[in-house]
């Protein structure tokens, strides 16, 4: 791991937003916080670094657990298409919040993801991950960060979870944003009515 950074309690200066796009433009991959578990990441848009994220899953990345994370409802929809009256009720009632969404990309998404016929979507209720992603020309793809303790399924050190990847080569950034949570996020298929709950994570569904 070639950088870190410690985010500071009540104001995140520009600087340290300019260090973490230019790791994500290069095509980096990153690790920071969330609203629910730490998790990694890449720009969308980097295919390199996707594959790479895949290759650090050790899964195909046309079918990994990935989601993508975006600022606001805006650029979801102008990244994945247009979206029914219900799915957009359903996600401004719960967004943002750790509560991820399946739907079916109407947009043509780059490659790898062109082959997918479900995504995962959500909006952060995360202060600096979501100006981060405003600064950003594509969305975040995301997966969280698990712990191959069968204990401790998420660990919310920073610390900790500093120590474990730091000798990683693949990941080239770490954001320490202070303690994270241990559960992850709510997952709902938002792909037919009625809407199913698929995981009942940190979110609550309303």
């Amino acid at each position: 791991m070639s950088s870190y950074i410690e985010l500071p309690q009540h104001f995140v200066d520009q600087k340290y937003f300019d260090q973490i796009i230019n790791v994500l433009k290069s095509g980096g991959i990153a690790i920071y916080p969330t609203d629910s578990v730490y998790a990694m990441g890449c720009l969308s848009n980097q295919q390199q670094a996707t594959n790479k994220l895949g290759l650090i899953k050790n899964q195909k990345i046309e079918r990994a657990e990935l989601s993508f994370i975006f600022s606001d409802i805006k650029q979801l929809t102008d990244y994945i298409g247009i979206i029914t009256n219900p799915q957009h009720k359903v996600i401004k009632r719960n967004s943002p919040g750790p509560i991820t969404f399946i739907l079916e990309p109407k947009n043509k998404l780059p490659k790898p993801f062109n082959k997918r016929k479900t995504i995962g979507a959500r909006i952060p209720n995360h202060p600096f991950l979501l100006e981060l992603i405003s600064k950003l020309e594509a969305p975040i793809l995301t997966a969280s960060l698990y712990n191959e303790d069968e204990i401790v399924t998420y660990s919310t050190d920073p610390n900790e979870i500093y120590q474990i990847w730091d000798a990683d080569s693949r990941i080239d950034l770490f954001v320490n944003g202070g303690y994270g949570n241990n559960i992850p996020s709510t997952v709902v298929d938002l792909t037919s009515e009625p809407f199913q709950m698929m995981r009942q994570g940190l979110g609550e569904f309303r």
